[in-house]
């Protein structure tokens, strides 16, 4: 694959999704986002981006802080302070750094008298108006407008209304109304939430099957690979079947084929694939071996999904432990699946041992079911045709 054919996520200077606000002093700025992260937080995750310039001015004055393995020439130091913990680090952040950091981040709220941001909101505030003049080169996208105390539309600086035409046509809100602010974020996020894609697994070598073909198995009137696909492609953006990339003549008569591009890692490699195709989508697996999955199966995950999770899952009903071949992934977990391999894990369940997910019951007891030898394909069958005659 050359560099030029790699698809690359939609992340700003932070993360993904990034608002600055422009337009008064920090100390306003930081209430407003405090009081913001309170109410919103209760569904996504915040996260907050700030400069601190008042140590670095009492370390002049007063002499480096002794208690700091900073200030002993440590590189970095990590401190667990029981609610929170902190890493402080002797470097400047990259752009890369940040994306890591901020990977688990649903919205950033920040800053915009120190840092830009791809989307801003501008607070309309007559006693710190000079503030404005200096950070007119960051108003790119200017979601909306919030008017401080004692403003109004009338103290727009004429200035703004020469570089934005349409600036009186934005969403605006008196400072006070935080509800009607953290709704208007409510719906800014609800706009973001990434896509879903379909991912058929069917890549596996059906060993305890004496080599037979899970993917061509018949069990609702034709293939499996062209009924579970079907059925898939209802409800989401774009389907998917993965591969290795020796099954591609065999499945040469299957439309939308992902071979894998990581060699020799099962699902892992499967999913690792078709983040590498899109990594702004989420990704709904389901494995061609899972003969019970249904229109209701589907529909159940995607009303139950949280994409402020890594992953929304099916768990099994005996020992509640995650279905990593039946869920939505979300985009942030291509980063974690990429870190895991760097570390020699390429098993989706390890990875899922140090993340933040959603399971969710499955709707019968059948759901969960796999069919890996021919002693529970011919119990399958049986099933499936009891199931369908009723």
């Amino acid at each position: 694959m050359q560099e030029s054919d790699l698809s690359r996520p939609t992340v700003g200077r932070f993360c993904r999704t990034e608002i600055a606000f422009l337009g008064t002093t920090s100390g306003k700025i930081k209430e407003l986002s405090f009081m913001l992260s309170e109410i919103l937080s209760q569904k996504w995750n915040i996260g907050y981006i700030d400069c601190d310039h008042q140590n670095s001015e009492l370390e002049k004055e007063l002499g480096a802080d002794s208690r700091s393995a900073l200030n002993h020439k440590a590189r970095i130091e990590l401190i667990d302070k029981i609610t929170f913990s902190r890493i402080d680090y002797r470097k400047a952040l990259t752009v890369t750094d940040r994306h890591v950091e901020l990977n688990d981040i649903d919205v950033a709220l920040i800053n915009g008298n120190h840092f830009k941001a791809s989307k801003q909101i501008l607070i309309i505030d007559k006693e710190n108006s000079t503030k404005l003049y200096r950070k007119l080169n960051r108003l790119s996208n200017l979601l909306c407008i919030i008017y401080a105390e004692n403003t109004s539309q009338e103290d727009i600086p004429e200035i703004l209304l020469e570089r934005i035409p349409n600036i009186l046509h934005k969403p605006s809100f008196e400072i006070e109304k935080i509800h009607g602010i953290a709704q208007f974020f409510e719906n800014v996020l609800t706009a973001t939430v990434p896509k879903i894609n379909g991912l058929l697994l069917a890549g596996g070598k059906s060993k305890r099957m004496g080599g037979k073909d899970k993917a061509k198995i018949n069990y609702h009137g034709r293939e499996q690979r062209f009924h579970m696909k079907e059925l898939m492609m209802k409800y989401t953006n774009a389907t998917f079947m993965s591969c290795r990339p020796q099954q591609l003549e065999d499945f040469s008569d299957q439309m939308n084929l992902l071979p894998d591009t990581f060699l020799g890692l099962g699902p892992f490699g499967a999913l690792l694939t078709a983040f590498r195709h899109n990594p702004n989508a989420a990704w709904m697996t389901v494995a061609v071996d899972l003969p019970f999955v249904d229109d209701k199966t589907i529909l159940h995950l995607i009303q139950q999904r949280d994409p402020s999770k890594i992953a929304t899952l099916y768990k099994a009903k005996d020992t509640g432990s995650p279905q990593p071949l039946l869920g939505i992934w979300e985009p942030r977990a291509y980063l974690k699946l990429l870190q895991a391999l760097a570390f020699g894990k390429n098993s989706l369940r390890e990875v899922l041992e140090d993340v933040n997910i959603k399971l969710i019951e499955p709707l019968s007891e059948h759901t969960l079911s796999e069919v890996d030898t021919m002693d529970e394909l011919d119990i399958a069958i049986k099933q499936l045709s009891q199931q369908n005659s009723i």
